[in-house]
């Protein structure tokens, strides 16, 4: 009965291992915010998009419930953010993303100054 507990402890130690490695090995990021106009209101149903110049990797997010939006498990890179909405006007921010970031990138009209 030994023999057989020991190749399944092996097998239990290295599926541990495997899944803490795969864990570690996270290369995505997280963007998320709030659209507000010049007053600051919050926005429903502002289109924000998410461009990746370097890979040509793009999303598309509505702002919802309290004007928030998100983009979840977003390669790593640099990215244009842009928010557009009737009335709105049009933001245009850039970032850069790093593995496991969870970026809070609020979005207000582009009557307000972003650069502060």
């Amino acid at each position: 009965m030994k023999t057989l507990t020991r190749p399944w402890l092996a097998v239990a130690i290295l599926s541990v291992g495997l899944a803490t490695a795969l864990q570690a090995q996270v290369n995505t990021a997280t963007v998320s915010g709030t659209v507000e106009d010049a007053t600051g209101a919050v926005v429903l149903g502002a289109k924000v998009e998410l461009h990746s110049p370097d890979t040509g990797y793009d999303r598309i997010a509505t702002s919802a419930d309290q004007g928030f939006y998100i983009f979840d498990y977003v390669p790593v890179g640099n990215y244009t953010v842009t928010c557009t909405s009737q009335g709105f006007g049009s933001v245009q921010r850039q970032v850069v993303l790093v593995a496991a970031q969870e970026l809070k990138l609020d979005l207000a009209n582009a009557k307000v100054d972003l650069e502060h």
